[in-house]
């Protein structure tokens, strides 16, 4: 009898043990969990008020103020209020770099393909038909060009600087901590969501279009035909960014950066429309586009880039990289969003302030999202 009431202790001393663990463990993630409801709220409010600005429904300085009659019920919380800030700033314009430029050499091969300007490091090789640069090309090695009906302007120059992004890896890395889309060590897929809404696969999250997604040392992939989103894309360590499909629209969502690899870039599909700054920043940079597939902004590489196709353009097309051209400034319109939301729970209500900076050129009218922390 003494022996089977010790068990009996013994196994409900067990069950108690292994309950209080349960519920610890739970207590530990609702925090998190918490916090990762808020800032979704948060990110919906900022994504909201970005559109009053895009569609010309907000554009003077405001604050407006949701309860009463007038509640923004989002998710499982709610909007209080958004404020917008304008104000007209002088943006110094300096010397950005090129269109194209690589540290090694530069192959051009395939048929239909408008370039823009462009410099290497090595050596220039052009073969195809209909290959036609609106600007020059430098290189500082040799220079070959064949192929009928192709022109390009090609010129021999001395080394020239490598381009640089228009913000730090550490602010990048700022802003995706922040938003929760920093990850580490993991190699991730990206999917369309529905809601506009990414699927990150592999820490398998779900996570707001406009984010800076933040892989340190793991490599990114889209391969899904139709991806629609606004992202930047950041891996680091030696590792690859590669994007393969048919009908993929890229649109980058912070100063114009789309991708940045300290490994290889690879870019491959047919009818796509991709904008931005691709940097492969220790690796090749490859970029195959076909049947009329459209790619504006800049492609950097720090070895060889290689361009292929049929039935492609290449177009600088964004304000942070351009080409080299003389200093100066322009006025810019500056939008500062501040949200404020809540979320209530248990009878107890949590408050969340979210900020992004948008700017929007004179000659413009593509609103830009300069900084986003939901």
């Amino acid at each position: 009898m003494g022996k089977t009431l010790i068990i009996f202790v013994l196994v409900i001393a067990a069950i108690i043990a292994v309950v209080l663990i349960n519920v610890e463990e739970r207590s530990e993630a609702i925090p998190e969990m918490l916090n990762k409801n808020i800032k979704d709220i948060g990110s919906y409010a900022l994504q909201y008020a970005v559109n009053q600005v895009k569609t010309d429904k907000i554009n003077e300085t405001t604050t407006v103020e949701y309860s009463g009659d007038s509640t923004f019920t989002v998710l499982e919380g709610s909007i209080n209020s958004l404020s917008y800030i304008f104000t007209k700033v002088q943006e110094e314009e300096t010397e950005g770099g090129y269109a194209l430029y690589c540290g090694s050499d530069l192959v051009i091969n395939g048929g239909n393909i408008q370039l823009t300007d462009g410099h290497t490091e090595g050596d220039l090789t052009v073969n195809g038909n209909n290959i036609n640069a609106s600007g020059t090309i430098t290189y500082c090695g040799n220079s070959t060009v064949n192929g009928n009906g192709t022109n390009v302007d090609t010129e021999h120059t001395s080394s020239q600087p490598a381009p640089s992004l228009p913000l730090t890896l550490e602010e990048l890395k700022s802003m995706a901590m922040a938003a929760g889309t920093y990850f580490n060590g993991t190699d991730v897929k990206l999917k369309n969501k529905s809601g506009n809404r990414i699927r990150v696969e592999g820490p398998d999250v779900n996570i707001p279009n406009g984010s800076v997604i933040y892989v340190n040392n793991g490599k990114i992939e889209i391969n899904q035909d139709g991806f629609d989103r606004t992202v930047t894309l950041i891996s680091t360590g030696d590792n690859e960014v590669k994007v393969n499909g048919n009908n993929i629209t890229l649109t980058p969502a912070v100063s114009d950066i789309l991708i940045y690899c300290e490994g290889k870039v690879d870019i491959n599909g047919n009818g796509f429309t991709i904008s931005g700054i691709v940097q492969a920043d220790g690796d090749e940079l490859k970029i195959n586009g076909n049947d009329q597939s459209v790619f504006k902004g800049s492609l950097w590489a720090d070895e060889k880039l290689t361009i292929n196709g049929n039935g492609f353009l290449i177009s600088e097309d964004n304000d942070d990289g351009g080409s080299q051209g003389d200093e100066g400034s322009s006025l810019i319109t500056q939008v500062e969003i501040i949200s404020n939301v809540s979320l209530k729970v248990q009878g107890e209500t949590l408050t969340h302030q979210g900020n992004a900076l948008l700017k929007l050129p004179e000659d413009d009218d593509e609103l830009k999202i300069v900084y986003w922390k939901p």
